[in-house]
This record gives structure tokens, C-alpha cells and sequence, in this order.
């Protein structure tokens, strides 16, 4: 693996990106969008030796990215595998966008119409029916 051809085309990438892939190489998994760089045997390196692979490019991604956004990633890494159904929800319970952004549950309406406000002051309106005609957007727990 050449970590200065991989840090190259990670600056093509944006912050959001770059932080999931942070996420990725601490979980020890190598990014699907880098297949052509990942070292042959990947799985079965030694720890140390794949911390000395990545390190470099972690380091880069950790300049780039703020901590903030390193958080938000790895929070949604954690949570992506409590997906929400209508059912699950309540009013006021916290939850995280596909894109990672933290809200508060403010309006049930209908499992077409669901308000989430987040902490940046936006708001988002979901639908959690499957076979929406407009998509079936995801909602995870956030712990």
C-alpha cells in the first residue's frame, strides 16, 4: 500500500466522507472505495503492522476533520445497526440521520410525516413506510 497515493486521493474526498473512512481504519476494516490500495492479506496482518500502514493516513484525515465530525461518524457507526420503525418512536426521543446528524423526534403526524429538529437548528421531515412511493428514509437510535 502506498499511503502518499492514498492520501492524494483522499483529498478529493469531503470532510463527511473522510471521517467515515477514519471510522473504517480504527474498526481495522479497509474502505471499499479503496480496494486498489488495501494490502494483500489484509485480514490476517498483524495489528502493529497494519497500525503502521494506516497511521499516516489517519493522521491526515485527523487534520483535516474536526473532532467533531470524527464523533458524529463513529456515533453513527455505532448506532447504523438500530434502525427505527414508526412503532419505535416517541416524542422527544433523540435520533441520527443517515447522514449522521443528532435531532429530537418533535412531531408524529404519520410514518409519512415525521419531524425531527436537529441540534443545528434545521429540521428534517422522514417517512419510514416501506414501499414509499418517495423512498423510505432511515432513522437510527442514538445512544
Amino acid at each position: 500500500m502506498k499511503s502518499n497515493e492514498l492520501i492524494e486521493l483522499l483529498k478529493t474526498y469531503n470532510n463527511k466522507e473522510l471521517a467515515k473512512f477514519w471510522v473504517s481504519f480504527n474498526t481495522w476494516v479497509f474502505p471499499e472505495n479503496f480496494e486498489q490500495f488495501k494490502p494483500k492479506l489484509w485480514e490476517i496482518l498483524p495489528i502493529a503492522e497494519k497500525n503502521v500502514l494506516i497511521t499516516p493516513i489517519m493522521e491526515y484525515i485527523e487534520t483535516v476533520v474536526t473532532e467533531h465530525e470524527l464523533n458524529l461518524a463513529w456515533r453513527f457507526r455505532k448506532n447504523s445497526d438500530n434502525e427505527l420503525s414508526y412503532e419505535d418512536l416517541e416524542i422527544g426521543m433523540e435520533v441520527l440521520n443517515s447522514d449522521g446528524d443528532i435531532g429530537i423526534v418533535t412531531d408524529l403526524e404519520c410514518a409519512h410525516n415525521i419531524l425531527v429538529e436537529y441540534d443545528n437548528g434545521g429540521k428534517g421531515l422522514y417517512c419510514l413506510v416501506d414501499n414509499c412511493e418517495y423512498g423510505r428514509d432511515k432513522l437510527y437510535r442514538n445512544f
